[in-house]
């Protein structure tokens, strides 16, 4: 029992000493693509999931063909051309193709039906045909580049060129990773190429030059015989020449995930067993598993999150409203992510503007946005909006009306022009007041002085006189002011 005590904490030291000398590996393993450039990418978000050298010019081998094609499938949308017509093969169509490198063996003179014609160099990469559909279509094969070219720039794939239209090497042919993603998936959404991408096998018509001849596709992880296959795969697109490697576009969906992957520039081994190995087949599918294992559509934004308070000008109770996302943001990550640690870059409309917000506020109203982002991916813009509503507040909003009114220019102007005729007319009543004060005293005084003049008067008459006499004399006058009196 001692031994078996001394050999687990021998144990648990040496895994102590591992733990802390050898660094942890990521959460999330990077596959590592064994080929020149390599991306997968989420079609609904075109979110990068993986990438190697996704920028780096590269040439496209035989997948310039999806191009080809749909440039054609184009005309054929637009009623220029039809999937019945019979395509002639010229001399000229054979000008920049070997004849050792002549898929079909097609010949000058030989008519066949353009829709085997896409099957072929869809399905098979048969390069003969590209010429022939493109002057078909554009009346010269020059012409028919330049909507090559004019597709591909539409897209925005502004890293890829083509100067044919079958992919055999020329300088004035490249592209990148990035851009073969963007373009396989404008593609698949096709409903035509994307028939006859996922298409095993296939019959072209006999012709009056040769047999019918049959078709098997080049895409091995859609063929269910093949040691390459991988169910989930839609379609795709083949390539390989000396220069370009081995190549491959594709796309792959298992459950709501839909994927698009590219791989450029791979290699054929031999294998122990003596069979070669195709990575571009073999990177693929394995990136494809990687994806699929490690990423989820997961809800990092839900309308339930209450994400920031605001004040509300004259709202009742509080005042204040909260904000929530309008809409659910579904996105996918990686399984190792914690979508707890969502960020939010929050914008209040009200913050920029020149008024702030005021009641009332109706529940989902649009007051701001958020910027989202999550381990460094950006994943766009919600709007934020009212989580309820905030009613107006009468009572603050009289008060604030007669406050405005009372800060109001104009108001304040009348005001002091009423004070100021109010303070006026006080005064002009005081001095009236005073005046007519003044006016009474000094009439009094008249009043005194000339009473004591009559009375002073009345006694120099009166002097030495009898009682008699002074009666006799103002009974004389007042007969004598009533002799005065005019008569009425």
């Amino acid at each position: 029992m001692k031994n078996l005590r001394s050999f687990t904490i021998y144990i648990l030291i040496a895994v102590m000493i591992v733990t802390y000398f050898v660094p942890c590996a990521s959460a999330l393993d990077d596959p590592e693509a064994e080929c020149k450039a390599a991306i997968i990418t989420d079609i609904a978000s075109g979110q990068i999931l993986y990438s190697k050298n996704p920028y780096d010019r590269l040439y496209p081998a035989s997948l310039t063909k999806i191009v080809t094609a749909m440039v054609v499938i184009d005309a054929i949308n637009s009623g220029d051309v039809s999937l019945s017509d019979t395509v002639e093969f010229s001399e000229n169509a054979f000008f920049d193709i070997g004849k050792d490198i002549s898929t079909y063996k097609f010949q000058a003179g030989e008519r066949v039906k353009l829709e085997d014609l896409l099957y072929c160099i869809i399905m098979t990469s048969a390069n003969e045909p590209c010429n022939a559909l493109a002057e078909h279509v554009s009346g010269s094969v020059e012409a028919f580049v330049r909507k090559m070219n004019d597709r591909v720039a539409g897209l925005g794939c502004n890293m890829t060129n083509y100067g044919n239209t079958h992919g055999l090497p020329s300088e004035l042919n490249y592209t990148t990773a990035y851009d073969q993603s963007i373009i396989i998936a404008d593609a698949m959404d096709d409903q035509l190429f994307s028939k006859i991408a996922a298409t095993e096998t296939y019959k072209i018509s006999a012709t009056a030059f040769a047999e019918e001849r049959e078709l098997t596709s080049s895409n091995n992880l859609i063929r269910s015989a093949s040691s390459y296959y991988y169910e989930y795969v839609q379609g795709g697109k083949t390539g390989y020449t000396n220069a370009a490697g081995f190549c491959l576009s594709s796309i792959a969906q298992r459950g709501e995930m839909r994927l698009a992957c590219v791989v450029l520039g791979a290699e054929s081994v031999i294998q122990d067993s003596g069979k070669p190995l195709i990575k571009s087949f073999s990177e693929t599918r394995r990136l494809y598993r990687w994806a699929f294992n490690n990423f989820n559509y997961r809800s990092i934004v839900s309308t339930l999150d209450l994400l920031k308070e605001i004040p509300v000008e004259l709202g009742e109770g509080t005042g204040t409203v909260v904000l929530r996302p309008e809409k659910n943001i579904i996105a996918l990550t990686s399984n190792d992510v914690d979508i707890s640690q969502v960020q939010y870059n929050i914008r209040i409309y009200s913050d920029e503007g020149a008024e702030p917000l005021t009641a009332p506020v109706s529940a989902g109203d649009v007051l701001g946005e958020a910027e989202v982002t999550l381990a460094g991916v950006n994943y766009g813009k919600v709007k934020l909006v009212a989580n309820s509503s905030v009613a107006l507040d009468r009572n603050k909003y009289i008060g604030r009306e007669i406050k405005n009114t009372l800060n109001n220019v104009y108001v304040k102007l009348a005001i002091f022009i009423i004070i100021a005729i109010f303070i006026l007319y006080i005064a002009f009543i005081m001095i009236y007041n005073i005046r007519r004060k003044q006016d009474k005293e000094q009439a009094d005084k008249l009043a005194r002085e000339r009473i004591e003049e009559i009375r002073a008067k009345e006694r120099q008459l009166n002097s030495g006189k009898t009682f008699e006499e002074i009666e006799r004399r103002h009974a004389r006058e007042e007969s004598a002011a009533a002799t005065r009196k005019p008569r009425k």
